[in-house]
């Protein structure tokens, strides 16, 4: 299989090979269950860089022409599209169980970095310790014990106290709704389990972004889920590729962190937002906004969630606390229409009953309040200080690498060089007593350029600066010793 590529043709490199590849399978050059050429190998062979052959692979899965399967390359699907539309019978990507590298997959491994003290991790997102209100909450407890109400079970969707707080709290997120259209679960972990549990079927196609959360990545790997990942750029999902899956797949579901995207930062850009709604419109589309950071920027007000453009009930919208107040809370408020409540409320029913009635009183006393505003504005300095910290200390010793700069958020996600041994890094940062999340758990297909994400919220300046100073030894010796190593990702 052999590439002509024209780099003065206005026509990108990518879109190039997108169209030569699927040229060689439309002929039968290259046949069904054929392997292609690794990113690194085709990126090699004619002088691309690697994120190029992986546009071009990344749109060539969302036309349903080739798969990825972890731990085996890239292959032509079994099940071509039909030339004139759409089909049924496309073989989709499956999500993959994590590398055998991490020990218990990756959100086991990021939580147990997290409590060991002697490490510096970067892994798990979690806010500062020092941050957590203890003090109101110590009253708002004390209040609690003395309600008889609240020290039995109560309904499934949630106490009505709390959720009135939060019908009150998500106007601020430009989000009208009623306590109704309100359910509260253990955490946006458990709301996006019951999404998967209530309103997808086994057959049906999960969109996701490029890179995206590993927790929705490991529950539909329990599953075995059919899912695809659409590209993405500075400005969010790429529109285009995002409506070609929708005509080819017919999916049920997209999954968005369109607010500081976790790994990347990003947000989506607002004329964006408008289309994705549309395109969601069209091809009958359940989309699950992840809004968990939208009350973390530092640099200007976050654009406002889809949910409050969503006029036909097709955003189910998540709101945590974890990540703004303590993570041992476990609340998280799920917005959706009437009917996709009922149906999340039933699968809340058969996992757990309920979540905690004490805990709910406690956060409604809270809310009441308003103290989670004057909360909000005492943390975005710190972590504001924090993540300049982090970017400061990238300059310095890791200028090989390039990085995002978040405009709100807990995370900066690193590009590492192309020779870096992503594996290697991670075993090999641990073993120096720093603790990272490794780019490969973020994405859906293999053979991605090596990446890691950090968290800059949960450590104090000088900590931030030692460890980066430790990653960036182990960079630098890899890149004496192991520019001709490869990357492994399991």
């Amino acid at each position: 299989m052999k590439f002509s590529l024209q780099r003065a043709d206005t026509l990108p490199l990518y879109q190039q090979l997108v169209e030569q590849i699927r040229e060689y399978i439309r002929s039968g050059s290259l046949p069904v269950g054929s392997r292609l050429p690794t990113v690194r190998q085709l990126a090699s062979d004619y002088g691309l860089t690697r994120l190029t052959v992986h546009t071009a692979y990344a749109e060539l899965q969302a036309q349903g022409l080739i798969e990825s399967v972890v731990g085996r390359g890239t292959f032509v699907c079994t099940d071509l599209p039909i030339p004139t539309g759409l089909h049924k019978g496309a073989r989709v990507t499956r999500v993959q169980p994590p590398p055998e590298w991490l020990s218990q997959g990756v959100l086991a491994d990021m939580m147990r970095l997290g409590e060991q003290s002697e490490i510096i991790s970067f892994a798990q997102v979690t806010p500062a310790l020092e941050t957590y209100p203890t003090a109101e909450f110590q009253r708002a407890m004390r209040a609690v014990l003395e309600m008889p109400c609240a020290l039995g079970y109560g309904p499934t969707q949630g106490e009505l106290a709390l959720r009135e707080q939060i019908v009150r709290l998500l106007l601020d997120r430009g989000i009208a709704t009623r306590p109704d259209n309100v359910l509260m679960t253990a955490g946006a972990q458990q709301g996006i389990d019951l999404v998967l549990r209530a309103c997808v079927t086994p057959d049906d196609v999960i969109l996701v972004e490029e890179s995206t959360y590993v927790g929705l990545l490991e529950l539909a790997a329990q599953r075995r889920q059919r899912i695809i990942s659409i590209p993405t750029d500075q400005d969010g999902i790429q529109l285009a590729a995002l409506e070609e899956a929708c005509q080819r797949y017919r999916p049920r579901l997209l999954y968005l962190i369109p607010t500081f995207n976790n790994p990347t930062g990003r947000s989506l850009a607002q004329e964006r937002r408008h289309a994705v709604l549309r395109i969601a419109k069209e091809y009958n589309l359940l989309i699950v906004e992840d809004d968990i950071y939208g009350l973390l920027s530092y640099d200007r007000p976050a654009p406002l969630p889809l949910k409050a453009s969503d006029s036909e009930g097709r955003v189910i919208y998540l709101f945590s606390f974890s990540k703004v107040l303590m993570p041992a809370l476990r609340l998280c408020a799920v917005v959706a229409a009437p009917e996709q409540i009922q149906l999340l409320a039933g699968a809340k029913r058969s996992s757990d009953l309920l979540c905690s009635p004490i805990l709910q009183y406690a956060l409604a006393n809270y809310l009441k309040r308003h103290q989670l505003q004057a909360h909000i504005q005492q943390v975005r300095p710190l972590y504001r200080e924090r993540r300049e910290a982090m970017l400061e200390a990238l300059a310095d010793y890791l200028p090989e690498c390039d990085w995002s700069v978040p405009a709100g958020g807990l995370c900066v996600w690193v590009n590492l060089p192309e020779h870096i041994d992503e594996r290697q890094l991670y075993l090999s940062a641990i073993q120096r007593g720093v603790g990272i999340a490794p780019g490969s758990a973020f994405y859906v297909l293999p053979d991605m350029p090596p990446a890691m994400r950090l968290s800059f919220s949960s450590n104090p300046l000088a900590r931030i600066r030692q460890g980066i100073t430790l990653l960036s030894q182990i960079v630098q010796e890899q890149s004496r010793g192991g520019v001709s190593q490869r990357r492994s990702i399991g």
